[in-house]
């Protein structure tokens, strides 16, 4: 558990440093190529998804399989799963390139509804076709990276990429080469994250990078638990870039641009939480293999009542300062973004608490349930368009996807106790009537707070969300919802007893 910790702490660390700058370049980049603009980038976005067709949940799996063979410090095993997944991905990205350059035409006027600016639409495809391609190689190093529970440095390549790709987006910008030069970017800022990924993994681990390793074994050992990761992959995939396509058919690219700023706001909220669990997965892998399942289920809990807790907290500062900080952030013309951020919000709120218990499904094996959780949030969210569009317009359609996310945590959760127990009681931690009351309370007295003074600038915003925050964490204290014996599983003994010391010499 102290492991996962301390790689929670830096992928913690790597969103906490690289969010500020999402909230800086979208009203920049907004204001430099338009609402429009930002719709026609956010909908060529979707030709980058085409790794999902080719990906195979390799790098997902690659994980896994790194993690296990690092408890048997079997180096050749990692060289073979490398060199195996390099070749298919190789091959396979090649022949979509070739195909998404032969049917751009079709891609971009069909498909996209894109009718004018085609010429930059064209060159905006085959370039985020050639960056998705790097994108998943890089991938692949990556996974290495995570596999040993390194996390620590691909978090610092991650930050280094999203540091440089600002840098790089303000001088396109600034130079006046718009789309284009936004593209450009993210092919440069690709191409160097592969060498870092490449160059940091064999730095960490003696692996072979030698073509000749290929082995058929190796993928059909990987495909046979990839194949489902594949198909959850593939079913994901339509959702976002499928929404984006309808939104601009049934609506206009500016909606488009409205749904893709809101949902990359949750998005950003949300990678702070993925990125505390995400050290879930390989610990998974490694537990399972080692303890069995008692300790497995001791792992959901813990990390479910983390989750619960702080996520609440987190969320009920957020919902409260959205309308005062949208409009500070977008301006007054954007403030449709407000009330689409919070409809997003409750969905992935919800499915969040899900985490722990989809991850160790893919992390010990069982992708089998993962698949069908997403195969059926996916029909949620399709059945949910049709439905609540008719109905509520672009706000019922952007509800859709919501009502998806709050089914997948329902499935997920049956799922887990159906694999590990029915005796589980999966719900028992995440309904917690002191967490609930209490946020609801302070919900209350938030939302009265921002009624009665007014929050004008991003000072007042900031000290009110952290002191409010705070104040948050000392009630879920005092209720004794996360107790000193939760802090010395999360730390460790040593660690928790050198804590306390610290505390008591300085009282």
């Amino acid at each position: 558990m102290n492991k996962i910790f301390k790689n929670s702490i830096f992928n913690i660390i790597r969103v906490v440093v690289v969010t500020p700058i999402f909230f800086i370049l979208v009203p920049y980049t907004i204001s430099k190529i338009g609402t429009e603009g930002y719709g026609i980038w956010a909908l060529i976005g979707v030709v980058g998804s085409y790794q999902s067709f080719v990906d195979f949940g390799l790098t997902t799996s690659l994980i896994r399989f790194v993690a296990k063979a690092e408890v048997f410090k079997d180096y050749d095993a990692i060289s073979e799963y490398i060199a195996t997944s390099a070749i298919i991905y190789l091959f396979l990205s090649s022949i979509v390139i070739l195909l998404i350059i032969t049917f751009k035409n079709f891609i971009v006027i069909d498909i996209l509804g894109i009718k004018a600016n085609l010429d930059i639409a064209y060159f905006l495809v085959i370039f985020t076709a050639l960056s998705s391609m790097i994108n998943m190689i890089s991938g692949l190093f990556r996974s290495i990276i995570d596999g040993v529970q390194r996390m620590d440095i691909s978090n610092g390549i991650l930050t280094f990429q999203v540091i440089l790709s600002a840098i790089g987006t303000f001088f396109f910008l600034e130079s006046g080469y718009g789309l284009k030069g936004l593209a450009t970017n993210l092919l440069i800022c690709s191409f160097l994250s592969l060498l870092l990924n490449a160059y940091f993994s064999k730095l960490i681990v003696p692996y072979k990078i030698n073509p000749l390793l290929f082995k058929i074994s190796r993928f059909k050992e990987m495909f046979s638990y990839s194949v489902n990761l594949q198909l959850a992959s593939l079913v994901r995939m339509w959702v976002e870039p499928l929404n984006k396509i309808l939104i601009s058919h049934f609506f206009s690219l500016s909606h488009v641009g409205y749904y893709e700023v809101a949902l990359r706001f949750n998005n950003h909220a949300a990678s702070l939480i993925r990125s505390a669990l995400s050290p879930i997965f390989p610990a998974a892998a490694e537990i399972y293999q080692k303890q069995g399942i008692e300790k497995i289920e001791k792992l959901r809990i813990k990390s479910s009542k983390y989750l619960f807790t702080f996520l609440t907290a987190i969320y009920v500062v957020i919902i409260i300062l959205i309308p005062d900080f949208v409009k500070l952030w977008l301006g007054p013309d954007l403030q449709i973004v407000a009330p689409l951020i919070i409809i997003f919000m409750v969905g992935l709120y919800i499915s969040l608490l899900a985490t722990p218990a989809y991850s160790i499904l893919n992390g010990t094996g069982y992708s089998k349930e993962t698949l069908f959780v997403q195969i059926q949030s996916v029909v949620v969210n399709i059945v949910g368009i049709l439905v609540f569009w008719k109905l509520f317009g672009f706000y019922g359609f952007c509800a859709a996807f919501s009502v998806s996310m709050i089914y997948s945590f329902g499935a997920s959760q049956y799922y887990y106790q159906r694999r590990f127990g029915n005796e589980l009681k999966v719900f028992k931690v995440l309904g917690d009537k002191k967490v609930i009351i209490s946020n609801l309370i302070n919900l209350g007295i938030g939302v009265a707070f921002v009624n009665t003074f007014n929050l004008n600038n991003y000072f007042k915003i900031i000290v009110f969300g952290l002191v409010f925050f705070i104040c948050n964490i000392l009630v879920i204290w005092k209720l004794r919802i996360i107790t000193g014996a939760d802090i010395e599983i999360l730390l460790g003994s040593k660690g928790y007893n050198r804590i306390v010391a610290k505390i008591k010499g300085l009282s």
